[in-house]
């Protein structure tokens, strides 16, 4: 596992990490907007919510990137583009999840989210 991780960082840019984040915050953001026409619930407010959190997700990676070209620190911006990849993934999955798409991994991954974390109704979105 170790040799493979070696392998993957070799391989990895960071220019490809950076790409490979927006792809997924893009493709969250038009899972979200096909959620909430597809459940008939589109609303301004929790839309705008959705684009601040796509806004501070490029702004850290900005904070990352910079790091890496001024202290030539790569492994500050690759903790980032995982943590950006794994959060959108989900929200990808969440996203299908409630439009009907039944994947099994949903069951797995309901292990493993605490409680705390599950999202309830707000008042708005009831």
């Amino acid at each position: 596992m170790e040799e493979l991780l070696k392998e993957a960082m070799q391989s990895a840019t960071v220019m490809n990490c950076l790409l490979l984040s927006f792809i997924f915050i893009i493709a969250d953001l038009a899972s979200g907007f096909l959620k909430a026409f597809y459940n008939k619930n589109f609303k301004s407010s929790i839309a705008k919510k959705g684009l601040v959190g796509k806004a501070e997700w490029i702004l850290i990676l900005m904070v990352g990137y910079s790091v890496e070209l001024l202290l030539h620190f790569s492994p500050v911006i690759y903790a980032m583009c995982i943590c950006c990849v794994i959060t959108e993934f989900s929200s990808i999955l969440e996203n299908a999840h409630a439009c009907g798409i039944d994947l099994d991994i949903m069951a797995y991954l309901q292990d493993y989210i605490p409680a705390s974390s599950k999202k309830t109704k707000t008042k708005d979105e009831e």
